[in-house]
């Protein structure tokens, strides 16, 4: 908790990229963010979480909800985001909110997978890194594992 209140005493958490949401389906929300532009050495997990939490907050309200049970988040590889700190930050701030009281936080990973431009091969990018492992061309992009999504909530 001590690393809990020294971020809250400085602020120095945040999140750069807004979260935006789907049209809601019963009892289930998705939404993406992309962390292609973010700065190195910020902590965004507490900021994250927050964001969360105000998020579902919203789509409670407008769908007349009284608890929620879990809310799944899909987390990328390689989106900086620690899921470690994510379920720490999460029991620490459900119990700020009525309606998190309870509600249990899923993790879900999103794999790092990139594109070779070169010879249209896909590969895990985690072992391999920015050189195909096909063909040996550096001309490649992430495709996915740069992101993450809220995938499901779960209402009681």
């Amino acid at each position: 908790m001590d690393i809990i209140s020294n971020l809250l005493k400085t602020g120095s958490t945040r999140v750069t990229n807004p979260l935006p949401y789907a049209m809601m389906r019963p009892q289930t929300q998705s939404a993406t963010i992309n962390y292609s532009e973010r700065d190195s050495g910020d902590m965004h997990e507490l900021g994250t979480i927050y964001y969360v939490i105000d998020t579902v907050e919203k789509l409670a309200a407008e769908n007349n909800l009284k608890e929620v049970a879990s809310i799944t988040l899909e987390v990328g590889e390689v989106s900086g985001i620690i899921p470690e700190y994510l379920s720490d930050f999460w029991l620490y701030a459900r119990k700020k909110t009525e309606l998190f009281q309870e509600t249990e936080l899923k993790i879900e990973p999103i794999h790092a997978v990139t594109y070779c431009q070169a010879c249209g091969q896909t590969y895990p990018t985690i072992p391999q890194g920015k050189i195909c492992p096909h063909c040996g061309s550096g001309n490649t992009f992430l495709v996915t594992g740069n992101e993450y999504n809220i995938k499901e909530i779960e209402a009681c």
